[in-house]
């Protein structure tokens, strides 16, 4: 129990943090977030603890976020979360509607020459 508070804390100081920045020239966060869906990605197969956590986390997240939007869970597993991780960071919107919960491990990967999760430009 005590590991689920720090992942959903995490998770939410990840959202509100980047509403913040988002909101900068937007009126206020609420506003922002008003009637808009939230995607939480999840670095893993369904079923796994990381996803279990996620789904929890969505369920709840959208009532914690000023202007209350909804939250989607949505898999996209490989690499141990590495690709995720990588999508997040080259390819996914940097407008705050889309955040993910990855393997705590998977930042020190590039460091450690796993390059398992690069996403290939097309």
């Amino acid at each position: 129990m005590k590991t689920l508070n720090k992942v959903i804390a995490t998770m939410c100081a990840s959202v509100l943090a980047a509403g913040t920045v988002v909101a900068g020239g937007h009126g206020s966060v609420a506003d922002f977030y008003k009637g808009k869906t939230v995607e939480l990605y999840i670095g893993y197969n369904p079923g796994g603890g990381y996803d279990t956590y996620a789904r929890l986390v969505a369920r709840h997240i959208g009532k914690h976020i000023p202007g209350n939007p909804g939250v989607v869970a949505k898999n996209m597993p490989g690499a141990g979360s590495v690709k995720l991780a990588n999508w997040l960071w080259e390819a996914a919107p940097k407008d705050g509607t889309v955040f993910g919960a990855i393997s705590r491990g998977a930042p020190f990967e590039p460091l450690l020459g796993n390059d398992t999760g690069e996403i290939q430009s097309q």
